[in-house]
């Protein structure tokens, strides 16, 4: 249960394989900068219309995946392994960002509703979708600070769909006003959508 409003992003749970997956794409505008917003882990992320990395999620925005952290060399030859990526990092000129994306879409994550509505979340909208709303996480742990908001309207299309819990718990206004929802990424770029229950 969770008394504590706190959101901490997107964080894989389990895939059905047993494995999450983990795939490996680019942040970069050959400038000699990285792409100029930050993006932290937990966070979910699209493909631009450059082929690389970029903020996802909000409404009516199909997505890659979830953010995992990054690798590159910046601008004075220093190799950097990151759990977020700093927004314009000046970079090695010539070289190029690894961004690291948890892109399989049966990959199972937890995120909390502190900062929606978490009076919503009860056994009645599993199966039904909802938006993220994304905001700036912490440059000292690197951790998004994306939240679930209010389920959509009945049969409509959502960043996540709502398969259940964290241990099964519901919004109780006492015991569990921020509940933890269990989801899978439901507007996707490599996949058919499909709407919510």
């Amino acid at each position: 249960m969770s008394t504590v409003s706190q959101a901490y992003g997107l964080i894989p749970v389990y895939h059905p394989s047993g494995t999450v997956r983990v795939g490996e794409y680019r942040i970069l505008n050959n400038s000699g900068t990285g792409y100029g917003t930050a993006i932290y882990k937990g966070d979910l992320v699209k493909i631009g219309t450059n082929g690389t990395i970029e903020i996802g999620g909000g409404a009516g925005v199909a997505n890659l995946g979830v953010f995992a952290g990054c690798e590159y060399i910046d601008a004075t030859g220093k190799p950097v392994v990151s759990p977020y990526w700093p927004a314009s990092t000046a970079l090695l000129s010539g070289s190029v960002v690894k961004a690291f994306v948890n892109d399989d879409p049966q990959t199972v994550y937890k995120i909390s509703t502190a900062g929606g509505t978490p009076s919503g979340y009860d056994q009645t909208v599993i199966g039904q979708h909802a938006d993220v709303v994304t905001t700036a996480g912490s440059a000292h742990t690197g951790v998004s600070a994306t939240y679930l908001a209010a389920i959509q309207a009945a049969a409509a299309l959502g960043n996540c769909r709502v398969i259940g819990f964290v241990n099964g718990e519901i919004y109780n206004a006492t015991t569990n006003p921020y509940p933890e929802a269990l989801v899978q990424i439901a507007e996707l770029q490599l996949a058919a959508n499909t709407a919510g229950v």
